[in-house]
């Protein structure tokens, strides 16, 4: 079983990334163990080969092999090959409303041989890596009856039968959840016995799901981005996929899985896509509010996170001071020391603010004579800060994004218009005042006005 990460062809429908950009991104994945990766056909003006034949060539130094998609039409083959990638993947609609819809009314044996014309072209080249791309085809097997299955039997025998190293039967409009989607790859496997790869979109939110469940049914090559950004709402999240693998079923895969929390950080930050609160790296996913679950948590964090979570993930969990915070959590953080009318004066306080925030509940302690250690201390949730930063020219910002990502509590830079140029989230509020004055220092005059928002950690 492969995992190819098409972050730099799908995940590019989602946020177009620089040059530079897509260069760490696929040292991020290479570094995280990722040995298949993807990249779009370039169409200049708007990509451009150059850019493409340089992260091939990257791709091929750390050890990846680098995948070309492209359109089943010849010339998209020509000026595929000119580019000398590591292996082609070719793509036609197959479904009736794609055929019809999209591509004048084509039959299924024309987007056949069209796939069969590209296999040819590149045949002689003698490539490991060829694939094949029916395009909806899960529409087909939903809704174009047993006649529609047997001609997706047909066209994958006979994909595979004339050369192709793989045949992929996408769920382009995330139609399958995970039992369909296991029906679905079991049958095609019983009845075809050809190397298939699965890529489901998220349509209803089963991406992922559908992806770890073809794997255990045998699928040969499975379909990621980093968090699962894509087309629409995305397609399976490389991280879901890889935990649930490895984590839940003990299945091998390539990918470092003590590296996957620091390729999300550093894919966040520099690509300014936000994590989302209920992504399992989240720090929400670390988050306990209620009193009786951190009554449990501060003995044993398993109580309500993953142990495998706890070894590569996080740490530790971290505690909120909500409406519900409970009094073994407070006397924990006084070492014993009885704490429930202070948890009633801190229910009182988060009832009215939301939550109380690391510096606020250091004040408070001090407030009331107590003392608390700086390690418990840090287990506490904390606000973020949103530093919004005018220019004198917005052309200035790339010098204070490359130096606002050298600093560890910078959680992702954005370029924004309106009443500032630069929106800047730090992941502690703490750290607001220092960092903005540090900026005033090194770049002066060219920023106009520096405002800062604290807000709960969830946004």
């Amino acid at each position: 079983m492969h995992i190819l990460d098409t972050t730099l062809r799908e995940g590019e429908l989602f946020k177009f990334l620089g040059f530079e950009q897509k260069l760490e991104v696929l040292e991020l994945l290479a570094n995280a163990g990722l040995k298949r990766i993807e990249l779009t056909l370039p169409y200049p003006p708007r990509t451009s080969k150059e850019h493409a034949r340089s992260l091939i060539l990257k791709s091929r130094d750390l050890g990846v092999l680098c995948v070309l998609h492209a359109r089943a039409y010849k010339e998209d083959v020509a000026n595929a090959l000119s580019l000398d990638a590591d292996g082609y993947a070719f793509y036609i609609g197959f479904s009736e409303l794609h055929r019809k819809q999209k591509l004048h009314g084509i039959t299924k044996e024309d987007a056949l041989n069209k796939l069969l014309e590209c296999l040819e072209m590149v045949k002689t080249a003698g490539y490991t890596y060829t694939r094949a791309t029916l395009e909806d085809a899960s529409r087909v097997y939903l809704e174009e009856g047993i006649e529609g299955y047997r001609s997706l039997v047909y066209a994958i025998k006979k994909l595979h039968l004339s050369g192709y190293t793989l045949i992929s039967v996408p769920d382009t409009a995330g139609l399958l959840t995970p039992r369909l989607a296991s029906s679905f790859f079991q049958s095609l496997k019983r009845d075809t016995n050809a190397p298939l790869a699965a890529h489901f979109h998220n349509d209803y939110g089963y991406a992922s799901a559908n992806t770890v469940e073809a794997a255990l049914v045998g699928v040969e090559e499975l379909h990621t981005t980093v968090m699962g950004i894509g087309d629409r709402n995305g397609i399976a999240d490389l991280y879901e996929v890889v935990s649930a693998l490895e984590d839940v079923h003990n299945i091998p895969t390539c990918v470092k899985r003590e590296e996957l929390k620091s390729l999300y950080d550093r894919f966040c930050k520099i690509t300014g896509i936000p994590l989302p609160w209920r992504h399992p790296l989240s720090n929400e996913a670390r988050s306990i509010r209620a009193g009786v679950h951190q009554a449990l948590s501060v003995k044993n964090a398993e109580g309500y996170i993953p142990k495998k979570k706890l070894l590569f993930d996080f740490a530790s969990p971290l505690f909120v001071i909500s409406p519900y915070v409970g009094s073994n959590l407070i006397t924990w953080l006084l070492n014993g020391q009885p704490a429930k009318e202070l948890s009633f004066v801190l229910s009182e306080i988060a009832t009215q603010e939301g939550v109380v925030d690391k510096e606020s509940l250091f004040r408070i302690l001090q407030k009331h004579g107590y003392k608390v250690s700086l390690e418990k201390l840090s287990l506490i949730s904390d606000k973020k800060a949103l530093v919004f930063l005018k220019l004198k020219q917005a052309q200035l910002y790339q010098n204070i994004i490359k130096d606002a990502l050298t600093y560890d509590f910078v959680e992702r830079v954005n370029f924004v218009k309106g009443d500032a140029e630069l929106l800047i989230t730090l992941k502690s509020g703490s750290h607001a005042r220092g960092f903005v004055w540090d900026l005033r220092k090194k770049f002066g005059a060219q920023i106009l006005d520096a405002r800062v928002l604290y807000v709960d950690g969830g946004v």
